[in-house]
């Protein structure tokens, strides 16, 4: 006996019931009467999902490469991408587990694949992640949407495990940028350089965006970089949350470092080396769970090189 049940949401609302792209799926604050955002779309602003999506459409249009996604091409702004290149695009439904070996056995036959899921799905897919594409090396280039707090999303979307789940894994890299060039620098690196499995990792947030004025065939790398000195103490974070502490620091007018950790593994060691080496606290800042995340990795070279200082 087969039940084919039709789940049909947003009865008793007639604009989330005319909604057939998905915006009242997980929504922000906003007026019951029009339907809009309480909060107002500034200019030059764009979330992360939309960046990436605009890189993938500019970057197909020079490069042959597929996208993969499990059920979320909405939501991961890839409508138009679908769209333009259904030959290069599969959305193959609720199932990371199938999307990631799919993905892996693209890359095995040589072909460059982007793999998009949200972060906080990615678990689903754990054992295919580590058999299929860890352990063989193969480079895969994941997209995790949606890392790190996620507020409007609830309880069950929150990204901030998939650090931990990956930091065991062999080969593979995860990343995470904190502003819109450093997403398109890093996808870029990640089809142009890269020649392991790579997660770029980036928030349901918004960020400071000029389609006119990005360069979307900058390479970018993997280094740490230090984007404030100060001479009381180290900070070390990476992501959207970069952002927030620089505020903090300048607002405060601190006497701090802050060092912007683009690559969480492997972690940059020349750089923690010369962070060590100054001698002063460190403080490591980042939205996870506290394991297997930079602080555990900062934590295992401090021992292992026998260091003194504090980190918290």
């Amino acid at each position: 006996i087969i039940v084919h049940m039709l789940t049909k949401k947003g009865l008793g609302y007639e604009l989330s019931e005319k909604d057939r792209i998905g915006d009242f799926h997980g929504v922000s604050p906003f007026d019951i009467a029009t339907g809009k955002p309480l909060e107002e779309v500034k200019t030059n602003v764009a979330s992360y999902s939309k960046i990436v999506a605009d890189y993938l459409y500019k970057k197909r249009e020079i490069k042959p490469f597929y996208v993969i996604n499990p059920a979320m091409k909405s939501g991961s702004k890839l409508d138009d991408f679908a769209e333009k290149y259904k030959e290069s695009f599969f959305d193959v439904g609720i199932a990371e587990e199938h999307a990631t070996v799919m993905a892996a056995g693209l890359a095995s036959s040589n072909k460059d694949v982007v793999l998009l899921m949200y972060s906080t799905f990615a678990q689903r897919a754990y054992d295919y992640i580590l058999n299929d594409i860890a352990r063989s090396d193969l480079k895969v280039v994941f997209g995790f949407d949606r890392a790190g707090v996620v507020g409007e999303d609830g309880s069950t979307h929150q990204g901030i495990y998939d650090i931990s789940m990956l930091s065991g894994m062999p080969y593979i890299r995860i990343c995470a940028p904190s502003n819109a060039l450093e997403v398109i620098e890093l996808f870029n690196y990640a089809l142009e350089c890269e020649k392991h499995p790579i997660v770029i990792r980036y928030p349901r947030a918004n960020t400071n965006y000029n389609i006119n004025e990005i360069d979307f065939n900058k390479i970018g790398s993997l280094d740490w970089k230090i984007v404030h000195n100060g001479n009381k103490a180290i900070i070390i974070s990476y992501g959207e949350i970069l952002n927030k502490v620089m505020s903090v620091i300048t607002e405060n007018n601190l006497d701090v470092t802050l060092v912007n950790a683009l690559c969480i593994k492997p972690v940059d060691l020349n750089m923690l080396q010369k962070i060590f080496e100054l001698n002063l606290p460190i403080i490591v800042i980042e939205e996870v769970v506290n394991s297997g995340t930079l602080y555990s990795k900062v934590l295992e070279y401090k021992e292992e090189n026998n260091f003194n200082q504090k980190i918290k």
